[in-house]
């Protein structure tokens, strides 16, 4: 949720980010109550509704490179965070960097349950970060 809010509030000072299963919609999830307040306070309302990354996306904004990382079975944040996200950021008019979603089938929230598969991921983010940010290999 940090990297969504940073994003979507300074996106001129990224270059490129990674949200690792974030939960992007504060007011869309009545959840997490003890940590954000509750969506039927005002004031707690308003506190969400100032974090919630979706509800501050641009249609004007240009956002950098972003490769939104969710895991289909995490039983935390639900996925629908972040598919939500990468369709608000993807439907922005002015932004032509890419805004991609990578799915972890059978993963919780802390990724991949095998050595093989968080080395794969890992690969995915290190490879679209140095991409992104023009690292030519040597």
């Amino acid at each position: 949720m940090i990297v969504g809010a940073a994003i979507t509030k300074r996106p001129d000072l990224f270059k490129v980010a990674v949200p690792k299963v974030g939960l992007f919609d504060l007011i869309g999830t009545k959840d997490y109550g003890n940590e954000f307040g509750s969506i039927y306070n005002s004031e707690e309302f308003d506190y969400r509704l100032n974090l919630s990354p979706v509800h501050h996306v641009k249609n004007e904004g240009t956002y950098p490179a972003m490769l939104i990382v969710t895991a289909e079975n995490d039983d935390r944040v639900p996925s629908f965070n972040s598919f939500k996200f990468t369709a608000l950021l993807q439907n922005t008019s002015n932004n032509s960097n890419p805004i991609m979603l990578r799915v972890e089938e059978r993963a919780g929230h802390f990724g991949a349950s095998n050595y093989a598969g968080w080395v794969e991921e890992m690969a995915e983010i290190y490879s679209f970060i140095f991409h992104n940010m023009g690292v030519k290999p040597k």
